[in-house]
């Protein structure tokens, strides 16, 4: 009842929080279909109840608020079934089609009772946001810009982000560690949050800690183990997929579960269902590699030793046509010595007789003078020629033995030579193989240092460093003579752009 206080009637407040319960009881007393989102769930563990903060947003500002009760029963209740349908849990910053009763109590005021609620709808929102992240990164042209980069051809040095104690992290050093090949992978755990509201910032984090050393990696792998589908809406995140498509190193990713590609799993540089199918991908890139060197050895051996053969081939025929023709000259030079020979003694002879019988008429003429003096004479004339016939065939003698030894010369000179080749051919065949194996490995060393050199001058680092980079007409402004007065310039930075128009333009002349 009302008091009279003075000339003024007066309700207490337990009066008039009673009147408000009552008209509410009257006015509301059915269950209605709410759509809202869930601002704060506030789960209070030692009671089991939730009183969540239920907020109505309209460009991004509250316009409508209210506070829920969820009781114990009825949360373990909802939970469980947004898990099974959603595979996700109730938590904050999701919108929900509650079923709710509307309650007023003279102590805590006006409430939502939840009674039940929709996944179906949830789901729905849930996979409205992950194509409106979609849609905006493919609109500012970051959808494809982390599956563009390059892939150092063996990706040794690895940035992990997981959970250190996490069953898929453990799976995933275990067959990195201990694959059969002996292959060897150097790897930095990066610990991070995996899953729910605190995960998109904690793996941002850590993405940004392995941004300030990125020299010191080839790529980022973040691996999520277990857990099935449930806590995975934080990778639909627009800003977690924004980090992940303009990250300066590829990212692959192995999150653990097999249907519905998350957006940051889509931009990522290769995602793969499980981590141990993402640490069999890294092995097999390895193995590819060892399978294309080891083909390259056998083939460059093979060469080797068809060279080798072929080459002692050619030597062992070319001593044979040595032989035969050593042989063949000085057959052919005994043959030119012996007619030589009988040809100076018979020129010799018929000289010697022309020169006798010369000698003997003029013997006839004055051997009534001097018969014994021409006697003599006869007589030495006998012993020149003797003497003149032994020195001819003992010249020819001389010279035959001369040629057997100038063949025994030539085969002692050529055999050493050409064993010193085929020694020779030997030695170059383990110099090209020495030589291609250094030329591989200067090659893949100039391969590192390109790619170190093309990511500094990435564009996206040097609009980092606080540069800015204009076009008018679609076109790269290098010289205000591009430019009139009422144009409209575009301005890219490393995170967006602006529009703005050209008021008016000075010359700078120095």
């Amino acid at each position: 009842m009302p008091e009279i206080i003075g000339d003024i009637r007066a309700f207490t407040l337990y009066e008039v929080a009673t009147s408000i319960r009552k008209v509410i009881g009257d006015r509301y007393h059915s269950k209605y279909w709410v759509k809202t989102e869930i601002n704060k769930l506030n789960i209070y563990s030692h009671t089991g109840h939730a009183y969540p903060e239920l907020v109505e947003k309209r460009d991004g500002a509250v316009i409508a608020e209210m506070r829920g009760v969820i009781w114990r029963d009825d949360l373990s209740f909802i939970g469980q079934k947004m898990v099974s349908i959603t595979q996700e849990d109730l938590r904050d910053g999701i919108i929900v089609l509650m079923l709710v009763s509307i309650q007023f109590d003279q102590k805590y005021g006006l409430s939502l009772r939840v009674h039940d609620i929709d996944p179906s709808f949830t789901l729905g929102e849930l996979e409205r946001e992950k194509q409106e992240t979609i849609k905006k990164l493919k609109s500012l042209g970051l959808f494809e810009l982390n599956r563009r980069l390059p892939l150092p051809l063996l990706p040794k040095r690895i940035a992990v982000i997981s959970v250190e104690t996490s069953k898929g992290y453990s799976d995933w050093r275990k067959m990195i560690d201990g694959n059969p090949f002996g292959f060897l992978f150097e790897y930095t755990l990066f610990p991070a949050i995996l899953q729910g509201e605190k995960a998109v910032q904690s793996i941002l984090s850590q993405l940004e800690q392995i941004r300030l050393q990125a020299s010191n990696f080839d790529v980022v792998a973040i691996i999520r183990g277990g857990g099935g589908d449930v806590g995975l809406t934080c990778y639909n995140h627009f800003d977690l997929a924004s980090g992940v498509a303009q990250f300066p190193l590829p990212v692959l990713s192995g999150i653990g579960h097999s249907t519905n590609v998350t957006a940051t799993e889509m931009v990522s540089w290769k995602h793969a269902i499980t981590p141990s199918e993402l640490a069999d991908d890294f092995i097999r890139m390895f193995q590819r590699v060892g399978d294309t060197v080891a083909n390259a050895e056998n083939l460059i051996a093979s060469f080797a030793a068809s060279l080798l053969y072929h080459s002692g081939k050619e030597i062992d025929q070319l001593a044979l046509d040595l032989k035969r023709i050593a042989q063949q000259l000085v057959t052919l030079q005994q043959g030119k010595t012996s007619q030589f020979a009988l040809n100076i003694t018979q020129g010799a002879r018929a000289l010697l007789a022309r020169e006798k019988e010369r000698h003997h008429q003029s013997a006839m003429r004055i051997q009534r003078y001097t018969p014994m003096a021409v006697n003599n004479h006869m007589q030495m004339l006998d012993t020149l020629q003797d003497l003149f016939i032994h020195m001819i065939a003992s010249g020819l003698l001389q010279q035959q033995v001369a040629l057997h030894g100038l063949a025994e010369k030539t085969q002692r000179i050529a055999l050493p030579r050409i064993k010193q080749e085929h020694i020779e051919i030997r030695n170059t065949s383990n110099r090209m193989i020495t030589g291609i194996r250094n030329h591989s490995t200067n090659q893949k060393n100039q391969l590192q240092q390109f790619e170190n050199h093309v990511r500094l001058v990435d564009p996206m680092e040097v609009l980092k460093r606080g540069y800015a980079y204009a076009t008018v007409e679609g076109k790269a402004i290098r010289s205000i003579q591009q430019l009139k007065t009422g144009d409209e310039i575009k301005t890219y930075f490393f995170d967006g752009f602006t529009l703005s128009e050209i008021k008016e333009k000075g010359e700078n002349h120095g």
